[in-house]
């Protein structure tokens, strides 16, 4: 056991001696390029809830959320390494994921700013499995459990294991060049499978 352990201590001292090597040789990024290279990117608008240590709701909004596994399924969304709602998910092992519909920009820049009871201001149910606040009138909405969490610079990716979810016939909420703006579905698409899997 002994020895075990301080292989496994080796092994965390190398990688983080290689984070540094490589922090300092590689070029790196602006943060003003990259907001605009990502601000170009059209994304949908969450709002990721859960309870914290007093059972008490808490949330914020983001726009990193994305599919990762079909089977099992799974999403990621990234949190701010310096928020209160990232600490509450590790801690409690549960979160909720409301994806906005269009109709709920409100809702968004409620939970993005403040330090007000941002569940005052909106209708919310407990979900099925952990408890965790689920918005209403959403375009869909995901419970999670907490299946990984992989620290990233300034912030964390929350890998969750989906318990239940839903979705609805509202058109999804949009943000895009630092607005939130309505999306013009096409009419037809002759190749719908394309974005899920590709080509092979």
């Amino acid at each position: 056991m002994q020895y075990a352990l301080s292989e496994e201590l080796c092994e965390m001292s190398r990688a983080v001696e290689t984070k540094a090597i490589l922090e300092q040789s590689e070029p790196s990024l602006s943060p003003t390029m990259f907001r605009t290279i990502f601000g170009g990117l059209p994304a949908g608008v969450s709002v990721v809830t859960a309870l914290d240590e007093a059972s008490r709701p808490i949330g914020l909004t983001v726009s990193a959320v994305m599919s990762i596994s079909l089977s099992p399924p799974l999403l990621a969304v990234c949190l701010d390494n310096s928020k209160y709602t990232l600490e509450a998910i590790k801690r409690r092992g549960h979160f909720g994921v409301n994806f906005l519909s269009g109709r709920q920009a409100e809702v968004s820049n409620n939970f993005a700013f403040g330090d007000h009871d941002k569940f005052a201001a909106v209708d919310w149910a407990a979900s099925e499995h952990a408890g965790v606040p689920i918005l209403k009138d959403v375009r869909a909405h995901a419970e999670c459990a907490v299946w990984n969490v992989v620290e990233a610079g300034d912030h964390t990716l929350i890998i969750g294991h989906i318990l239940s979810g839903a979705v609805s016939e509202e058109r999804p909420l949009t943000y895009y060049s630092r607005q939130y703006v309505d999306l013009v579905f096409p009419q037809s698409f002759d190749r719908a499978g394309a974005a899920e899997g590709g080509s092979r």
